[in-house]
């Protein structure tokens, strides 16, 4: 029986569907459903921030899961949750203000979502390994060049550069784009789709002195250069790129 649809078809083969629609079997019979709800998941991953939620239950509509960019047990977690507000539907609990933090109905949702969580994971637990559930579609799968083609665009060197390679592990667990998989890959898009000048003010760190000639000491903690960095100017970028790079050094190196 078909009882969700996914949306932003075509879709990665990434193994969520099997898995969504075992735990939602497994979730039906240990919250006494004779039928799940309508579940409709979403893998824009945009939506999500634009509802500040990553799902809801619309009494007598059924369920909407933001999946895209997540871990599957979080995804599983938050179906769980609204899975109960599907229950208490049904028994007639709920009232206007249900959705309210601290009210019965949230609290049991969370109650009970932990319980059947802890189940599942019990019986499953390989799936803490899943990959993060893809937001784009397979004919749009992330490889190398696609990082190579952002970093160029935000002016940041990144054949064989040092600075590059630790950013890349800090960030996504390897030094070379090619040992990422998707998640890694996706993890580096995102990081650098949302890069101010945190790594890109240092394009030209060759310049020797020139953080001494902007008044920075030579042996300024990360506190100082971050509170220099919140300024503007050359002096402000100078002391960003510092902090970045001393960070990537100390948990690196």
């Amino acid at each position: 029986m078909k009882f969700f649809e996914l949306t932003d078809k075509p879709h990665p083969d990434d193994g969520s569907e099997p898995i969504i629609k075992a735990f939602v079997k497994f979730a039906s019979q240990k919250l006494g459903l004779d039928q799940p709800p309508k579940i409709v998941l979403h893998r824009n991953p945009k939506l999500a921030s634009q509802r500040r939620s990553f799902g809801g239950y619309m009494p007598g509509q059924g369920i909407e899961i933001n999946i895209g960019n997540r871990h599957i047990m979080d995804v599983l977690r938050t179906l769980a949750h609204e899975m109960v507000h599907y229950k208490q539907d049904i028994n007639g609990q709920l009232k206007p203000d249900s959705g309210r933090d601290g009210s019965d109905e949230e609290n049991e949702a969370n109650a009970k979502a932990a319980v059947v969580m802890r189940l599942w994971a019990k019986m499953n637990p390989e799936l803490f390994q899943h990959a993060t559930i893809l937001a784009e579609s397979q004919k749009n799968r992330l490889t190398p060049k696609h990082i190579h083609k952002i970093a160029d665009k935000k002016g940041i060197k990144w054949d064989d550069e040092p600075a590059f390679l630790k950013l890349t592990r800090r960030v996504a667990g390897h030094r070379y784009l090619d040992d990422l998989d998707q998640d890694g890959l996706f993890k580096m898009k995102n990081y650098l789709d949302n890069l101010d000048e945190n790594f890109a003010d240092g394009r030209n760190p060759q310049d020797k002195g020139d953080s001494a000639r902007h008044g920075i000491p030579k042996k300024a903690s990360l506190g100082t250069l971050d509170k220099i960095g919140h300024g503007s100017g050359r002096k402000a970028q100078l002391a960003r790129w510092q902090a970045n790079m001393r960070r990537g050094r100390n948990k690196h190196d």
